[in-house]
């Protein structure tokens, strides 16, 4: 997974382990972009975002996987498998998570 951290997030400091492989839209200005690779099960609930374009995490099960990666809620989910997901919908990205 690929995982984009809002610079300005809780304060927190973070740094970039890796960049989006295309030039970021307007509402990803300020983003830093952390690969996180989580096994099963992730401990994640996922949301598909307001018009249907991208994947969102919603909440994280502290008993999970994600919560010990550096996974936050809100967080966007951008890649799956060095595969680009971030304008798919749920299904698609449900399905991606489901295959790998």
């Amino acid at each position: 997974f690929v995982w984009p951290h809002a610079s300005t997030r809780g304060g927190r400091g973070r740094s970039a382990s890796a960049a989006s492989a295309s030039a970021p839209s307007e509402d990803e200005e300020g983003l830093m972009v952390t690969i996180a690779k989580v096994r099963r099960p992730l401990g994640v609930i996922l949301e598909e975002r307001e018009g249907g374009s991208g994947v969102e995490v919603l909440d994280i099960d502290p008993r999970g996987n994600a919560a010990g990666e550096d996974v936050l809620v809100g967080d966007r989910v951008l890649m799956i498998d060095a595969q680009q997901c971030g304008d798919e919908g749920f299904d698609a990205v449900a399905g991606r998570i489901g295959a790998s």
